[in-house]
């Protein structure tokens, strides 16, 4: 479900089913990159977890082939994740994680049956966590990083993809070009107030910071979608009306055609009718001259 907020949220800020021209993100290559960054948080998950495993074999007696078997199809869920990640391909990247989680499932029943000194394994575990704890605040740091990027640059993508489109549609509208203004402005509110609540926050995520930024991060967040919905249906509304003024025009253009063709030929009778009466008095004349 958490991952799926995030997902809306880019989608939100989009102008649907619209594919921009131009130096813009396409909506595919944000979904990669929201990806991406759950590839961040499921790498720093999985490598805790592949050590732990590590850890269980290492003093686990007798054979341990069958927890190395596992461990190894677990490592190699690494590369899977990230291809699909890379491709955009959300139910793959989904499929990737519910193997995962059934591989750990399978390591914990298979350890249960071979381990005997069960307290030792926890101390070993302890101290390995203890010794680690660097490396895995760098690859939970780094994942967060990357997804304070990402949420900065689905709004510049948002922005730049609206401008695009009142390009591309040649919209010309007070109403449209105040709302981007505000949307503009709203969006670097919302872009101040993320770096604050990163920063803040450390090595917690905003959604259980304690902190009040990442609270009113969050709520700005939730203001900027409304505010980009908001500015969807005033592009939606100038563009119909643009629409309907365009065909009207061309309505009283081929009126004003229709009714110069009418006068055309209008004016063309009276000139045959013209023509004939002139004619039959010079025969008329001619006649009399004749005589």
């Amino acid at each position: 479900m958490k991952y799926k907020f995030m997902l809306a949220f880019v989608f939100a800020t989009l102008l649907a089913a619209v594919v921009m021209a131009g130096t813009c993100k396409t909506k595919d290559e944000l979904v990669s990159d929201n990806l991406n960054v759950r590839y961040d948080f499921y790498y720093f998950r999985a490598e805790v977890l592949r050590e732990r495993m590590e850890v269980v074999i290492e003093n686990t007696d007798g054979d341990t082939s069958e927890l190395e078997a596992i461990k190894d199809e677990f490592v190699g869920l690494y590369e899977d994740a990230k291809t699909a990640a890379d491709a955009g391909d959300a139910d793959g990247f989904e499929d990737v994680i519910d193997l995962g989680g059934d591989l750990v499932r399978e390591f914990k029943q298979a350890a249960n049956g071979t381990i005997s000194n069960r307290s030792e394994i926890v101390k070993e575990l302890n101290e390995t966590m203890q010794e680690n704890q660097e490396s895995f605040e760098a690859l939970y740091q780094k994942a967060l990083d990357d997804q304070l990027a990402h949420r900065l640059d689905v709004i510049d993508q948002s922005i730049c993809n609206s401008e695009d489109f009142i390009a591309k549609k040649n919209i010309s509208n007070e109403s449209v070009d105040a709302a981007l203004v505000s949307l503009e402005a709203q969006g670097q509110e919302v872009e101040d107030a993320l770096n604050s609540a990163y920063e803040a926050c450390g090595l917690k995520r905003l959604a259980i910071c304690e902190d009040a930024s990442a609270l009113a991060a969050l709520d700005l967040m939730e203001d900027y979608r409304e505010a980009a919905r908001e500015f969807r249906q005033t592009v939606k509304e100038a563009l119909k009306a643009q629409l309907q003024e365009k065909v009207q025009q061309k309505k009283g253009n081929q009126s004003t055609a229709a009714m110069a063709e009418k006068l055309n030929l209008k004016k063309g009778n009276n000139e045959g009718s013209d023509g004939s009466s002139s004619g039959s008095n010079d025969e008329s004349q001619e006649n009399e001259e004749s005589d």
